[in-house]
């Protein structure tokens, strides 16, 4: 097998994993049954992983890796911090997979320390830093308060806006009959609003 072959197989088996994984979470799938479904044997697929954990380990970094792209690319693009905010929620609640909470439990109680300590980096390189960013960029323009008044940092209003998304990803079924990405223009207009503007009439 050349090695444009063993990298269509690699990402065949990583595409197909990730169907079956945010379909059926983690305990559900085996790699018989990632195997069968691309069609080739087990020692095929563990000549390509030598695990399940292995597999699921590279669904979540080729997604987490899109998604540091993604935001980087916003940040970028949109010099108005309320803008790039907006685009970035946007962004995510388009792209995050409906059973995210799912997915968390499984990090949290299928992943060995290592692996777990190893997704932790990924996810914070691929949403803190970049979203980070933008909100010390908006603390030095003076268009958004310094949070060193609250003895905080630019980290805790990552944290803010990171739990109102998780809030606002829609469980399954729950945009049935309705347009998902103009729910999720909606949704991320709402948090950014209320972020940056509060709750005040």
């Amino acid at each position: 097998m050349g090695r444009g072959d063993h990298s269509q197989t690699q990402n065949r088996i990583v595409s197909t994993a990730h169907a079956l994984f945010m379909e059926h979470g983690y305990r559900s799938v085996s790699t018989r049954r990632i195997a069968d479904a691309c069609g080739l044997t087990q020692p095929a697929l563990y000549h390509h992983f030598s695990s399940k954990e292995a597999i699921y380990l590279e669904v979540l970094r080729t997604d987490l890796n899109r998604t540091k792209a993604s935001l980087n690319r916003i940040a970028v693009l949109y010099d108005d911090v309320a803008e790039c905010l907006f685009q970035m929620t946007y962004y995510i609640l388009v792209n995050s997979p409906e059973n995210m909470g799912q997915m968390v439990r499984d990090i949290r109680t299928e992943m060995s320390a290592a692996f777990r300590e190893k997704i932790n980096e990924w996810w914070h390189e691929a949403y803190r830093l970049p979203i980070t960013a933008v909100f010390e960029k908006g603390i030095r323009n003076g268009v958004i308060r310094d949070p060193g008044q609250f003895d905080a940092s630019a980290e805790k209003y990552v944290c803010l806006l990171v739990n109102m998304i998780s809030q606002a990803i829609p469980s399954g079924g729950e945009s049935d009959g309705q347009d998902s990405e103009a729910v999720a223009e909606k949704r991320a207009h709402f948090i950014i609003d209320v972020l940056l503007n509060g709750l005040n009439k």
